[in-house]
């Protein structure tokens, strides 16, 4: 029941491909986050802003993912209220939790509540130098002061919902009150029957393991599968991929 409306932005649908560097984990990944900021999303500054304009009216609030930089500057010059999703943990610091491009354990205790501020610290002083100055012309097109630290504090105030199970990642207790983990989003088609060949499949053994890329790096999935494989054999269990 949700209405489409298209911002008039060329297809990009073979950029990880002819990019595959947005998805390279090269200086702690900040040749992908130099990647996706200026070659994926900057380029759509202009055509979002111009969609999102056009349909304000008509709305009460905006949702947008919070590396959807145009929303803010919308919601400011409209004067709507302006809610940020956030589709994995990793995102929004605390002293509980890492920043989701690093792939170390969180810190425990005091020392490690210290370690974990300062790995924040640091990734909000290079955000700050790569990602601010491109958010920052397009809101000084518009009229509108900078921010600082477009990427760990952009989000808003007022509600910002991690759209991830808790089971997957806690809520941590620094978080203030704005902000909500609000589980999976799920579609379900109404015509959502499986195939007979897995309907077979379910019914000839044990319930299997799934594995999925999702909807990234699915394009560029390097031993991904290979993975699996090997780990089911091991186990002696049944997967789907």
């Amino acid at each position: 029941g949700l209405r489409f409306v298209s911002t008039g932005e060329p297809s990009r649908e073979d950029f990880i491909r002819d990019h595959p560097e947005v998805l390279s984990m090269k200086w702690g990944g900040l040749v992908s986050l130099h990647t996706l900021v200026n070659r994926a999303i900057a380029p759509g500054f202009d055509h979002t802003v111009a969609a999102l304009l056009a349909e304000a009216p008509a709305h009460d609030v905006i949702v947008a993912h919070h590396f959807t930089f145009p929303a803010p500057v919308v919601a400011e010059l409209t004067g709507l209220p302006w809610a940020t999703v956030s589709l994995a943990p990793g995102v929004v610091p605390s002293a509980h939790s890492l920043p989701g491009a690093n792939f170390g354990r969180a810190g425990r205790g005091f020392f490690g509540r210290g370690w974990n501020r300062f790995i924040w610290s640091a990734g909000k002083i290079i955000s700050h130098a790569m990602v601010d100055p491109v958010v920052n012309r397009l809101r000084a097109k518009h009229g509108l002061r900078p921010v600082r630290d477009a990427i760990f504090e952009a989000h808003s105030p007022v509600l910002n919902l991690q759209l991830y199970s808790g089971h997957f990642a806690p809520r941590p207790p620094d978080w203030s009150a704005e902000k909500r983990v609000a589980g999976f989003c799920y579609y379900d088609p109404p015509d959502a029957a499986l195939t007979p060949e897995i309907e077979e499949f379910l019914d000839r053994g044990e319930p299997p393991v799934l594995f999925t890329l999702g909807s990234t790096a699915v394009q560029k999935p390097g031993a991904f599968y290979p993975s699996p494989v090997q780990a089911l054999g091991t186990r002696g269990l049944r997967g789907i991929m």
